[in-house]
């Protein structure tokens, strides 16, 4: 399984979303990463095209994230 997680594009982005919604979108965000990790098992050894920008919508949350498969190896 390919080493995956996520990341704010800006470190402010959750401010002023009460502690719920932000721990919503963390739980979300992580259900996301090991799903992707599992569509993109070869990490750094995928050569198919990104996946592009997706929505996830789950009750009043709406997340749109840009999985990237890391083509690199550490």
């Amino acid at each position: 399984m390919a080493d995956w997680r996520w990341e704010l594009f800006a470190d402010d982005m959750l401010n002023g979303l009460p502690k719920a919604g932000a721990a919503e979108v963390e739980r979300l965000a992580n259900e996301i990463a090991v799903r992707e990790s599992m569509v993109f098992q070869e990490g750094a050894d995928y050569t198919g095209p990104g996946p592009g920008v997706r929505t996830e919508s789950r009750g009043l949350l709406m997340l749109r994230h840009l999985p990237l498969v890391n083509r690199t190896v550490h």
